[in-house]
């Protein structure tokens, strides 16, 4: 198959997919997306059960060329952001959406090798966390992230699993503070928080609300806190109790996010999904601690706008710089 006849098949799925007909949008992006060597069988894939897979067959120049095309990578995404249209949970999972997810998930991460010098003895390097090209496809990493949330697969099984977190994690390692990818990873962090652990994932969860709150702009934080208050974000039982109280800062902060961050990067995550999200992300805004303490007041302030009253804070935009804004997250 040319080059022409790829990028008209690729022309023809996005018709299919804004004319609504994400169906047959999704079917023909599978068939594309085998033609170009991205996707494999996976009739022994089972990835959501037992974590294990099998290599993919040595490709060829020609092949590799094509699997790794920007026709492959936009067929890619339109298949992902199908399947946001397609299912509602619990998902019933094809050997297609298998294959699709596992894929995308091949495609935005970077060289293992690099993400393995983030942390040294159980310390971040900085050097490396600076230089690191943390995906090479932000887009997709945010599709693919949120294809995840909405599936319920919030974490991996087994490095180097998909999973919502370490999809997500790799945005905000390139972004910064994008809001609706903070949006997500707490999303994820509240429904993971009913396996385990605990606490640290409510923490987390917290941390990445509040600085989603922080980072937005008016409108969106105005709709963001209407959601969050009515439990569309959080899961009930992890909304905190709202406080007009401001949270004050303590000396043990560092060393919490300090565990904090052993404890997802050795128990519960990949190192890169721990470090992009708490060192990365969160310490911007002051840190994971920080954050998770600041929620009360933000929900007080946010139950105040909805009653009428006046809320400066709700109408702040100096904590939403553009520069921080997403680009080209399509699916989102």
């Amino acid at each position: 198959m040319d080059a022409k006849t790829t990028q008209q098949l690729e022309s023809c799925l996005v018709y299919l997919y804004y004319r609504q007909q994400y169906a047959a949008a999704y079917e023909w992006a599978g068939a594309l997306l085998r033609r170009l060597h991205v996707l494999r069988d996976v009739d022994t894939l089972e990835w959501l059960t037992a974590g294990t897979f099998g290599p993919y067959a040595r490709q060829t120049k020609h092949e590799k060329a094509l699997s790794h095309s920007a026709v492959a990578r936009e067929s890619l995404d339109l298949a992902l952001r199908c399947l946001l249209h397609l299912h509602a949970a619990p998902w019933a999972w094809s050997s297609l959406d298998r294959s699709v997810v596992y894929a995308a998930f091949e495609r935005v991460r970077a060289d293992p090798a690099e993400y393995r010098a983030l942390l040294v003895d159980g310390q971040v390097n900085e050097g490396a966390a600076k230089r690191l090209l943390w995906t090479p496809l932000p887009g997709l990493a945010a599709s693919l992230g949120d294809v995840c949330v909405r599936a319920g697969f919030y974490r991996g099984t087994s490095a180097p699993d998909p999973g919502a977190l370490e999809a997500l994690a790799l945005v905000l390692g390139v972004r910064g503070t994008p809001w609706r990818i903070l949006v997500l990873c707490a999303r994820a962090f509240s429904g993971w928080a009913h396996e385990s652990p605990r606490d640290v994932c409510v923490v987390l969860a917290h941390a990445c609300l509040a600085c989603a709150l922080q980072v937005c702009t008016p409108s969106n934080r105005a709709a963001l806190a209407r959601d969050v208050l009515a439990a569309r974000v959080l899961h009930a039982a992890h909304l905190p109790e709202c406080s007009a109280a401001p949270a004050a800062e303590q000396s043990t902060d560092a060393a919490h996010d300090a565990a904090l961050l052993h404890e997802l990067s050795t128990h519960a995550l990949s190192a890169e999904a721990a470090v992009a999200i708490l060192h990365g992300a969160l310490r911007k805004r002051g840190g994971a601690s920080v954050l998770a303490r600041r929620l009360p007041s933000y929900l007080f302030s946010a139950r105040e706008m909805l009653a009428g009253r006046d809320t400066q804070w709700l109408a702040d935009d100096d904590d939403a710089p553009a520069a921080e804004a997403p680009r080209s997250v399509k699916t989102l």
